[in-house]
């Protein structure tokens, strides 16, 4: 059997073709994939958060005690480092954790939060609090606003609204909304 002398494979012209393909796809896919990402975030910690309220208004109306969600953050109406849930032994609501009050701690969240904000309005700087029976224990809603660091970015945010009575309704923040209502 005779062989011919032409090797098989690519040559030069056509592997520059599809490294310029290549990168092409890559220019529009990668931006595409981080927003992708960066939605998946913000829908993941407005879950958790919308969890962790529900969790705390029913152990409330359960234990028929105040429970209360605490922010860990030092920073004023930031919740980006997670929160505790607790209940009041004592029945105050809005003060910080009293083991020596009786408070018992029911659970830690810890957040993964880079490149996320979570802040809440005036009423729920600190603390969110249930009372009994599973009423909100602020004199007003709670908004928290869960959104990317980048407010500028075209990305939605998600709103959380407690309302007096103590439930929870998830909205959607506008891309052009977001440099108002990202912010506390």
């Amino acid at each position: 059997m005779a062989t011919t002398g032409r090797q098989q494979g690519f040559n030069l012209i056509e592997l520059m073709v599809v490294l310029v393909l290549t990168g092409i796809v890559m220019s529009v896919g990668i931006p595409q994939f981080n927003s992708t990402i960066a939605r998946g975030n913000i829908s993941a910690e407005s879950n958790r958060l919308t969890a962790s309220i529900n969790f705390a208004r029913s152990q409330a109306v359960n234990k028929q005690q105040t429970v209360t969600l605490a922010r860990k953050s030092t920073t004023a109406n930031d919740w980006t480092e997670g929160w505790t849930i607790y209940s009041d032994a004592g029945g105050e609501g809005n003060q910080t954790m009293n083991v020596g009050d009786g408070d018992v701690l029911l659970k830690d969240i810890s957040t993964d939060t880079a490149g996320l904000s979570i802040r809440a309005n005036a009423e729920g700087d600190q603390w969110i609090s249930f009372d009994p029976s599973g009423r909100l224990a602020e004199d007003d809603a709670v908004a928290v606003a869960v959104c990317n660091d980048d407010l500028t970015d075209g990305l939605e945010g998600s709103r959380l609204e407690i309302n007096i009575v103590g439930r929870t309704k998830r909205l959607t923040i506008a891309a052009a909304d977001k440099a108002d209502q990202c912010l506390p």
